[in-house]
C-alpha cells in the first residue's frame, strides 16, 4: 500500500510538472493559409472570398467561366506567367464589387508588365456584368487566341455587355483596355476609372463605344496618352452621339475616315466643349457621304472650352480634314479650332482645305479658328454650298483662306 501511494505521488508530481513546462513553451509557429488554385472551366455559380490572406487565388492558367463568379471585397487573385480569365458565353459572368477600403485585385505573380495575359469577355452579353473598385494590372503578355495584336490587361471580343466604376487598370505591355475587331460592346456604366502606366493606348476602342465613356476617368504614365479609337462600320456612326469631354484627347487611330452618317444611316456626333479629337496622319472626317441629309456634325466649345480637332504632329497636311455632304441645319461649329489638314482631294472636289462644304450641303461657323492648312482654310461649293459664318479667324493656310470650287 505504501509502495502504491508513493508511486501516485510520484506520477501526480510528473503530471504537474509536465503541465507547467508545457503552458510556458512559446506557441508553434502558425500554419500559412494555402491559397485557392483555379485552373480550368468554371461551370458551376461560384463565390470567391476574402481569407484574408496575403493571396487567396491562384490562376494556374486560362480559367475559362462559364457561369456566375462572384468575387468579395478585398479578394486578391494572382496570375501566373501564361494564365488569364475568360468570361465566355452570356452564362460566364462577373460580379466583383469591391469598396473603397477593400478593393479586388487581379495582379501577376511577377507584379511586372505582361506578367499574364489578363482578362477577356468573349460573347459575354448579360447586364450583370459588373466591376466596382477593381484593380487590374500587369496583363498583355500575349493574345487569347494566338494574335497578338489583341494583347491587352482587359479585352472584349464578340457581343459583350459591362458595368466598370472606380476600377484600376494599369501596368499592361500593350492596351489597357481594347475591342478585338469582332467586337460589339455595350458599357452600360463606365466612369472614374484609372488608367495607368499602359505600354500603348489606355483605352482602344470602336467610335461607336466612345459615347458610353464617362467624364471622369484619369490617365497617367500611358506611352500613348490618348482614347485610341477606330472605324466600327463603314456605314459610319448609327444614332445619336456624344463625345464628352476627357482628361486626355481622342486620337483617331484608322486610315479609313470617321464617317458620320452613310447612304441610308442616319448619324449625328457631338462634341461637347473642351473635347479634344487628335487626327492620324493621312484620316479624314466625312460628314453624311451619300446619306439623306440627316448627318451631322456639331462641335459645341465654348470660349473658355474650346472643342479641337488637329493633326498629331503640327504639320500642314498632316490629315485630309473634314468633308461635309449634308445640308442638315445641325451642322455647327462654335468654339472651335480645326487645323493642320489639307493633305489630298477631298472626295471628288478636287480641293484641298481643313473644311470642305460639298453641292448642296451647308455648315455654320461661329467664333472658329481654321488654321495651318496645306491648302485652304474653308472651301465651298459654288453649286448651293452654304457657309454661314461670323468670327472666324485664319492663320496660316498654305493657299488661301476662302476658297470656292
Amino acid at each position: 500500500t505504501y509502495l502504491k501511494s508513493l508511486m501516485l505521488l510520484t506520477a501526480t508530481g510528473c503530471m504537474i510538472s509536465c503541465s507547467k513546462e508545457t503552458s510556458t513553451s512559446p506557441d508553434p509557429t502558425p500554419t500559412p493559409k494555402v491559397s485557392n488554385i483555379l485552373k480550368g472551366t468554371i461551370s458551376s455559380d461560384l463565390t470567391l472570398l476574402n481569407g484574408g490572406a496575403a493571396v487567396d487565388y491562384y490562376l494556374e492558367d486560362i480559367v475559362k467561366v462559364e457561369a456566375r463568379l462572384t468575387i468579395e471585397p478585398g479578394t486578391v487573385i494572382v496570375a501566373k506567367a501564361g494564365a488569364g480569365l475568360e468570361f465566355s458565353t452570356a452564362k460566364g459572368t462577373i460580379k466583383a464589387e469591391g469598396t473603397a477600403a477593400k478593393p479586388i485585385v487581379i495582379k501577376s505573380e511577377s507584379d511586372t508588365k505582361g506578367g499574364w495575359l489578363g482578362i477577356k469577355f468573349q460573347d459575354s452579353n448579360s447586364p450583370l456584368n459588373v466591376m466596382r473598385h477593381v484593380t487590374v494590372t500587369d496583363g498583355g503578355s500575349a493574345s487569347f487566341d494566338g494574335d497578338e495584336s489583341k494583347k491587352a490587361t482587359i479585352q472584349f471580343a464578340g457581343i459583350n455587355q459591362l458595368k466598370m466604376k472606380n476600377c484600376t487598370v494599369s501596368n499592361s505591355a500593350n492596351w489597357g483596355l481594347y475591342e478585338t475587331v469582332t467586337s460589339n460592346l455595350t458599357l452600360i456604366e463606365f466612369d472614374s476609372n484609372t488608367f495607368s502606366n499602359h505600354t500603348g493606348f489606355p483605352i482602344y476602342i470602336f467610335d461607336a463605344t466612345a459615347k458610353s465613356l464617362g467624364s471622369k476617368s484619369t490617365f497617367s504614365g500611358n506611352a500613348k496618352s490618348y482614347i485610341g479609337l477606330m472605324q466600327k462600320s463603314f456605314d459610319g456612326l448609327n444614332g445619336s452621339h456624344i463625345w464628352k469631354k476627357q482628361a486626355v484627347p481622342y486620337f483617331w487611330d484608322d486610315t479609313d475616315p470617321l464617317i458620320i452618317g452613310y447612304f441610308s444611316t442616319n448619324g449625328s456626333l457631338t462634341m461637347e466643349a473642351g473635347a479634344q479629337l487628335i487626327m492620324g496622319p493621312g484620316s479624314a472626317i466625312v460628314i453624311g457621304e451619300n446619306a439623306n441629309d440627316n448627318g451631322y456634325l456639331k462641335l459645341q466649345g465654348t470660349a473658355a472650352n474650346r472643342v479641337v480637332i488637329k493633326g498629331e504632329t503640327a504639320t500642314k497636311g498632316f490629315w485630309k480634314g473634314i468633308y461635309v455632304r449634308t445640308a442638315s441645319m445641325n451642322n455647327d461649329f462654335n468654339f472651335a479650332t480645326v487645323s493642320d489638314a489639307g493633305s489630298s482631294n477631298l472626295g471628288g472636289t478636287g480641293t484641298k482645305a481643313n473644311v470642305v462644304v460639298d453641292s448642296e450641303s451647308s455648315l455654320k461657323i461661329t467664333n472658329v479658328t481654321l488654321s495651318n492648312s496645306l491648302g485652304c482654310g474653308v472651301t465651298v461649293s459654288t453649286n448651293m454650298g452654304i457657309i454661314n459664318s461670323s468670327s472666324i479667324t485664319f492663320t496660316n493656310n498654305a493657299v488661301g483662306n476662302e476658297c470656292t470650287f
